[in-house]
Order: structure tokens, then sequence, then C-alpha cells
């Protein structure tokens, strides 16, 4: 008699989201099971190859998580990109995964002139409103966001940018 098979238990990671103003908004939200290929464990090399190939088959834009399944409407709404980790490439896959340890996401997509960008990117619950997404956007200097359930890149308006830049600005003796 040989050894006896071993079970493989498989857990769901549930993911509570501390954004939300009031208790009674939070939602928990079975998200996926985990994966040998977390994003946190892959090589540097492995990693490249891994958002390489997802971009190869989303080139007009994607979201994942850690464990690198695709984010849709029941993670939350809105898709935030962080400041530190904007214009990276794919040669700058590491220090995206560094903040992607924060947020818990990792986003990429396509230019029209073929340069592939990475960001590690916030998912916002629907209980926020599309202009509290887009303030946070602007505090992060973006241009868009993108909304997880209608599945559409929204740019930030000019005069929004223009108007919260000119509120949060340090103001040092300004003379009139």
């Amino acid at each position: 008699m040989g050894r006896p098979k071993e079970l493989r238990v498989v857990r769901y990671r549930i993911v509570d989201y501390p954004y939300c103003k009031f208790k009674s908004d939070r939602r928990t939200f079975a998200v996926s099971k985990p994966n040998p290929m977390n994003v946190l464990r892959l090589k540097s090399s492995m990693l490249k190859a891994e958002l390489q190939r997802i971009n190869q088959s989303n080139p007009e834009g994607w979201t994942i998580d850690l464990n690198m399944n695709p984010v849709d409407h029941r993670h939350g709404r809105w898709v935030v990109a962080m400041k530190q980790t904007q214009r990276c490439g794919i040669n700058d896959a590491e220090r995206v995964r560094n903040h992607a340890a924060l947020s818990g996401f990792i986003g990429g997509w396509t230019t029209d002139e073929g340069l592939f960008y990475l960001d590690a990117v916030d998912v916002f619950p629907s209980s926020m409103s599309r202009d509290e997404a887009l303030v946070i956007a602007v505090m992060r200097q973006q241009i868009s966001i993108y909304d997880l359930h209608t599945k559409e890149v929204i740019m930030v308006p000019f005069d929004l940018s223009l108007s919260i830049s000119w509120q949060t600005a340090p103001h040092k003796n300004v003379a009139w």
C-alpha cells in the first residue's frame, strides 16, 4: 500500500472595503481562490512575462488582483491609479508590484502608439460617488478613471482639475 493522497483545501479570500464612510456601507465579497502565481511571489522575469501575456490578451486594458485574477464589478466600481506608479512600463514591474502590495490591484493597457503601461490601482466601492472618485483622481494627478460597472474610461474634466489643484496648492505670502 502506498501513501494516502493528500487533500487540497481551497480557501476563499474575503475583502472588506475600509473606504466606506459608514459601517452600513461596508460590504464583504468573496473574491478569488488563492493562486500559486501570486504577484508578490513571482521572480522579476516571471512577473514581466505574466504581465505581458495578460496584456497581449487584453490590449485595451485590464485590472487584476494579486492572485492574477481579473477584477470585475464585484470588487468595487471605481478604478483609480496611484500617483507613485505613473508612466511605469514593463521594466518598472517591480516598483508597481511593491505599490500593489498596498492597494491589492494592478492595471495595465496599451496606448495607440503601442506603449505598454502598468499602474498600481485602488478599486473603490459603489457607495462612493463618481465625483468623489474624480476628486481622488485629481489629487493623484490622473487624467482618467475606469468604471467597472459600465466598462468605460471617464476622463477627468479639465475645469475640475484646475479648481481642485488651486484649492489644494500651498499658498505662501501670495501678493494680489
